[in-house]
């Protein structure tokens, strides 16, 4: 289904779930963009390949996982997610996701970035995150549009031990949560009770996705709506999935379907969530956030420059063949990595 296929009344219907709190959402790897566009998982997962090249012994894209060479470099590691997390700027598309009056949202990475944009707008929420050693915090309210709550199931990037990164954080995480009640009851009790169900940019490709969905008991009540806004490829997998979970693809544009939501609420008169922080502070935040990226990018590129000035000096200075030809291909590399930072670059200032 694409998403300009929605008629009125399937718009009117959904906000109706949402104003009467039997829509959650379950955001995924997928939601979260840069400034240049580029989902910041992807954009993540290649930082800490290039930084830690020589350290991880393997990297799993299909799973998102690493398998590290080297015992001590998991800290450096987390280092690095959390310091991702942390900078990146609040988009206009999360913004607009936090004003739709949703209950409950259940997000499946570590970062903080939904919370965090709840607290720069002083917008009153519960939040709780998953947690393999601390017990189950039972003393959370009931969910609702006035105060609603937030549950991150993979951690948190502000929790040491939490991120998982590595397939023994993952099995580990899941001996910890299957045939134990670790979830919170409230955040049952949302899910339990939804008609429907929307998913962010969820990652339905990667293998665990079902075993995850089973968990949280989301394959149970047939009769849910279920929409999704990650399109998959017509593999088997991707059919099994639309089979077993009845999956209704509504469009490949997450970014389009929030604020189309965003409008519908405001034509139904929902009441949005006000965004309290002045202009003026939002947007001194956020220079300071792409000027930073600026920098960043700067010194990336100055880096990659002399790298190749380094190459072409032992390039011309050796009298191997291969040697020669090795300096070559790097010098290739090098550059095209600073042609891509280079546009990227531009593409932020403007």
């Amino acid at each position: 289904m694409n998403i300009k296929e929605l008629e009125k009344e399937d718009w009117d219907e959904l906000v109706d779930k949402i104003n009467d709190e039997c829509c959650i959402v379950l955001v995924g790897q997928n939601l979260f963009k840069e400034p240049s566009g580029k989902v910041m998982q992807e954009v993540l997962s290649k930082r800490l390949t290039n930084k830690f090249d020589d350290e991880l012994f393997d990297v799993f894209p299909d799973d998102g996982f690493f398998i590290p060479a080297v015992d001590g470099i998991m800290n450096d590691m987390r280092r690095v997610v959390k310091n991702y997390y942390k900078e990146a700027p609040i988009s206009e598309t999360v913004k607009k996701f936090v004003q739709i009056p949703f209950h409950c949202i259940v997000s499946l990475t570590p970062d903080m970035l939904i919370k965090r944009t709840f607290d720069t707008f002083d917008i009153p929420h519960q939040f709780e995150r998953f947690s393999m050693t601390k017990p189950v915090n039972e003393e959370l309210k009931e969910a609702s549009k006035q105060n609603p709550l937030l549950y991150n199931m993979f951690g948190s990037i502000d929790e040491d031990g939490t991120i998982i990164l590595t397939h023994d954080d993952f099995f580990a995480y899941l001996k910890s949560i299957i045939g134990d009640e670790r979830l919170p009851k409230e955040i049952r009790k949302s899910i339990n009770k939804a008609t429907d169900l929307i998913f962010l940019g969820f990652p339905f490709e990667k293998w665990w996705s079902q075993l995850l969905m089973r968990l949280l008991g989301l394959h149970l009540f047939p009769g849910r709506n279920r929409w999704a806004t990650q399109n998959i490829d017509e593999s088997n997998f991707s059919k099994i999935v639309k089979k077993q979970f009845r999956i209704k693809y509504i469009s490949e544009n997450t970014d389009e379907f929030i604020d189309r939501l965003h409008q519908h609420c405001t034509t139904r008169n929902l009441k949005l969530r006000e965004l309290n922080l002045s202009q003026k502070q939002i947007e001194v935040a956020e220079a300071e956030i792409v000027q930073k990226q600026i920098d960043d990018l700067k010194q990336q590129i100055l880096k990659g420059m002399d790298l190749v000035s380094e190459y072409e000096k032992k390039r011309i200075l050796s009298d191997d063949p291969k040697e020669r030809e090795r300096c070559t291909v790097e010098i290739n590399t090098l550059n095209e990595e600073i042609k891509l930072k280079s546009a990227e670059l531009k593409l932020i200032k403007h």
